[in-house]
């Protein structure tokens, strides 16, 4: 029963990235997006995303429950110690998700939807930026053991080079993840054309914000460049998406657009996996070098085994509903 839970903790993570980074993602092209096809990138965004937005942090929440219920010493340190960033995380989805709403329902339609549209774009930078920074602070391993002071014990151990360039990158894959996905949803030429481009400039600018991570950690004087290389399935994952960068490239440029999406998704699977393959076995590592594993941080057998059940029942719930409400919404003019 361990290991479905690992399993199902993982998964919902890659999920989460992948569906809710697109999601995030979407806002982040319209804070860049030119005056000229704002409207038009808006109305996408809606059509796209509408229906299974809030759907999407259905993965989310299941992480926090596997962590708050499964692994509870762990959770216990990351939300002590990461509390601001994990704070300023969900602020960004509370007022992203506020803005989203009203600036599609809002009974007066005047000039407040400027500021609910610059609301959804900037939280859609911010909230990803966080959840990279909450990331890079438990790979880089600097949970306080003893704390003296504020900042020793709840800014020091995720305010840095190294967790601002993860920041920074997972907005980059975000921003990419949705300039791919959203492609093939598009009808008009002249907006697919510019999607195109954007995800050709975003996948440029993952590979240039990745390799800004790996500077980063050598300037943090991190092992983080060296166990990447060094472990068996990180090698092979980065070496894995920087050749799919490459075709990617090229399906973009050929308008492949079902396959540049099914390889954008590849390419976030790549980065996830590879930085939880990086950390296993440890959840937590301290400054001092002590860990929490995985299996330390593990609730009781009996903890473990109603999560595990109640997870399995939930999947038997969910998959469907969410399968036929994405199925609904996508052919809904058929229905009709």
């Amino acid at each position: 029963m361990f290991e479905w839970v690992v399993l199902v903790l993982v998964i919902s993570l890659l999920l989460y990235v992948l569906l809710g980074g697109a999601d995030f993602g979407a806002g982040i092209l319209e804070l860049f997006s030119p005056k000229e096809k704002f409207d038009e990138l808006k109305a996408t965004t809606y059509q796209a995303i509408g229906p299974v937005w809030e759907a999407n942090h259905v993965w989310l929440i299941i992480v926090i429950v596997i962590l708050f219920n499964g692994f509870p010493s762990a959770f216990k340190v990351i939300s002590i110690y990461l509390h601001i960033p994990l704070l300023l995380m969900l602020v960004g989805i509370i007022v992203r998700g506020t803005a989203f709403v009203f600036r599609h329902y809002d009974a007066v339609q005047g000039s407040s939807q400027k500021v609910y549209s610059r609301m959804f774009a900037w939280s859609s930078l911010i909230t990803p930026f966080f959840l990279g920074i909450i990331a890079g602070a438990i790979v880089l391993g600097r949970m306080p053991v003893e704390v003296d002071n504020f900042h020793q014990a709840f800014v020091a151990p995720w305010l840095n080079w190294f967790t601002v360039a993860v920041g920074i990158f997972t907005s980059s894959l975000f921003a990419f993840l949705a300039a791919t996905f959203l492609i093939p949803e598009i009808e008009d030429q002249s907006t697919k054309e510019l999607f195109r481009k954007n995800a050709l400039l975003t996948n440029i600018l993952v590979v240039v914000t990745g390799g800004l991570v790996f500077v980063a950690g050598l300037v943090e004087k991190i092992d983080f460049p060296r166990l990447f290389f060094s472990h068996p399935f990180g090698l092979v994952s980065v070496i894995l998406a920087t050749a799919g960068l490459l075709v990617l490239a090229v399906t973009l440029r050929k308008k492949w657009d079902q396959l540049s999406r099914l390889l954008a998704g590849l390419q976030g699977s790549l980065i996830v996996l590879g930085w939880l393959a990086l950390q296993y076995p440890n959840l937590i590592v301290f400054v001092d070098g002590t860990v929490i594993t995985l299996e330390e941080a593990a609730a009781p057998e009996l903890v473990i085994s109603i999560l595990g059940t109640m997870l399995a029942v939930g999947v038997v719930l969910i998959l469907p509903a969410l399968g036929y409400l994405i199925w609904v919404f996508k052919y809904r003019k058929g229905l009709r």
